[in-house]
């Protein structure tokens, strides 16, 4: 079952509608390079909120099984993911670097 909404009070009503036990949460809004790169702290703000609405529920809701997970793969030049190691990200919250 996928949920879509972004509001702690819709989030609680699907809580409260369903007869939810676990959570997989690996889902986040996104966009792309170009588009996380262009608007940094907007993709930060929304995907901790959709993260934060989805595991206060789960609590309010006494669900003891979360599985939450968070990645980010980025791709080289040649569409081939970039090594982390090598990938460093600096800037404010503009993403000005």
């Amino acid at each position: 079952m996928s949920l879509i909404c972004w509001t702690a009070r819709e989030v609680n009503d699907f809580f409260a509608r369903e007869n939810i036990d676990q959570v997989y949460l690996a889902a986040a809004k996104v966009g792309g390079i170009v588009a996380n790169n262009t608007f940094p702290a907007d993709f930060i703000y929304e995907n901790m909120m959709i993260e934060s609405n989805i595991i206060h529920a789960a609590h309010s809701h006494n669900v003891n099984k979360l599985l939450f997970l968070r990645f980010i793969v980025h791709l080289s030049e040649d569409g081939e993911p970039a090594d982390a190691r090598k990938r460093t990200v600096a800037g404010d919250a503009r993403g000005h670097q």
